[in-house]
């Protein structure tokens, strides 16, 4: 700290350094609250505008018969579920610690004496001299800055990506786009035949999924079972589809979707009884 001295970097010189610091770090956590802030608020206003367009009959069409906007789609679950919610969880923290940095800068940047005092008795900074007293930071004052980031960080960090919800509309998507799938395929196949298919016999192949299995019921039936627990849902619980011909003269094919007994898990796909009325993928 020769340097200090060789400047003459007395107490209140050196405390005004540091408030000028902190106070620029105030003016940095601010403006960085304020980019956030206008981020959620675009990012929000985009992603409500693109579901609404995929929510009505021609987005859904869209949504089922292209790839880009499947593409497009789990970009906008990912950017709802996963990014929007940690912009929203930081808002606050930035605006904080902006605000006090800014507060406490200002206030070091007047009254330059009675923070050094108050600064030396906390043993954030420790005297080196008794003439030009110049201080320097402590090894205590970085472990407890290192530990209040970290309580201050790491929660937000762990609530955010622990979300169990937060892939519950992609995990939706892709069911219902599957169901969807199996249901098209089996009419087209009774539309020639006039008789139910097998897997086979319609050309379904059950898409790789990271979140279900995609099973055979019976000799027809289709079934979709979590490969873990969801939310509240236990993972031994299915999504069904069932299919049977009615008619004598007039054959007509029948498509039961069905959803599990579970309330818990029921409430998760509230539209799944509806997906035989959807197009196919």
């Amino acid at each position: 700290m020769e340097f200090l001295t060789d400047k003459g970097f007395s107490r209140a010189r050196t405390v005004r350094v540091l408030g000028a610091g902190i106070l620029f770090l105030g003016l940095l956590f601010c403006g960085i609250g304020l980019v956030l802030n206008f981020t959620d608020d675009f990012a929000t206003q985009v992603v409500e505008l693109a579901l609404k367009r995929y929510s009505n009959f021609t987005g859904k069409i869209a949504l089922n018969n292209f790839e880009e906007d499947k593409q497009l789609m789990a970009i906008l679950v990912s950017v709802k579920e996963e990014i929007l919610p940690a912009v929203q969880a930081a808002k606050p923290i930035f605006w904080i610690l902006g605000i006090l940095f800014f507060l406490f800068g200002i206030f070091a940047l007047i009254f330059p004496n009675p923070v050094a005092l108050a600064l030396w008795k906390a043993h954030v900074l420790r005297l080196e001299s008794d003439s030009f007293e110049p201080f320097h930071f402590s090894r205590k004052f970085f472990a407890v800055l290192a530990g209040a980031c970290a309580l201050i960080f790491i929660p937000v960090i762990i609530v955010t990506c622990s979300d169990p919800a937060r892939k519950t509309p992609e995990k939706v998507a892709e069911l219902e786009a599957e169901a969807s799938q199996v249901i098209q395929l089996q009419r087209a196949y009774f539309q020639k035949k006039k008789a139910l298919g097998t897997w086979e016999q319609i050309g379904y192949v059950p898409g790789e999924s990271d979140y279900f299995l995609f099973e055979k019921r019976g000799k027809f039936a289709w079934q979709a079972k979590p490969r873990e627990a969801w939310e509240n849902c236990p993972d031994s619980n299915v999504w069904k589809v069932s299919f049977e011909i009615t008619g004598f003269f007039t054959k007509e094919l029948q498509v039961y979707p069905s959803a599990p007994k579970s309330a818990d898990c029921a409430r998760l796909t509230p539209e799944f009884r509806r997906v035989k009325r959807k197009p196919s993928p």
